[in-house]
Parts: structure tokens; C-alpha cells; sequence
């Protein structure tokens, strides 16, 4: 969460994807940190085509920011596995990319 998004700068036409952590690293369903779409957003602008992955704290409430702020890729882990009903929070999230 600490790097700027200007450090990826210079490798905008050698990347494929980033991957922005939105919570600090190293404990599993830590909090969601809002200001990390703002990163993602200045990505975005910069390239259209970029694969912008968030991982972390993503639930059925910020996934939608994430999108929204230019993600097009996700990674939810805490939000399905601690669920009662993994398939269906799966399903829920399922349904922002569709």
C-alpha cells in the first residue's frame, strides 16, 4: 500500500497487469483501505488496457469501489472462505462481473 502509483510509470508498456494491495500486508481479513482506489484510479487513467487486480478486504461492499475506481480484476479471499455459504459469496461476488 505504500508505493505510489507513479513508480509504475516507466513499466506502463512492458506490464500486463499491477496488483494494488488494499489492506497491509500479512494478516489474513485485515481492513479495507479506501485510499488505495485512488491509486487505482490514477492507473486507470494512464492505461485503458492495463489489468488492474485489488486484493484485500474485498467483500460484497467494496468490491463495487474497486470496479468503479477502474479495477477489473479482484482477489477476495477472507470474504468467501469465512463466509457460512462460500459459493454463494462467491456467486455474490460473481455478480460484479457480469
Amino acid at each position: 500500500p505504500d508505493t505510489p502509483a507513479s513508480v509504475f510509470d516507466q513499466y506502463l508498456g512492458a506490464l500486463d497487469g499491477v496488483l494494488i494491495m488494499s489492506v497491509n500486508p500479512g494478516q489474513y481479513g485485515a481492513q479495507f483501505l479506501p485510499d488505495q482506489l485512488e491509486k487505482v484510479r490514477q492507473l486507470r487513467a494512464k492505461s485503458k488496457t492495463l489489468n488492474i487486480e485489488v486484493d484485500g478486504g474485498m467483500t460484497d461492499r467494496t468490491i463495487g469501489l474497486a470496479i468503479a475506481a477502474g479495477a477489473n480484476m479482484i482477489a477476495s479471499g477472507s470474504f468467501i472462505i469465512k463466509s457460512k455459504d462460500p459459493e454463494a459469496a462467491f456467486n455474490i461476488l460473481k455478480i460484479f462481473f457480469s
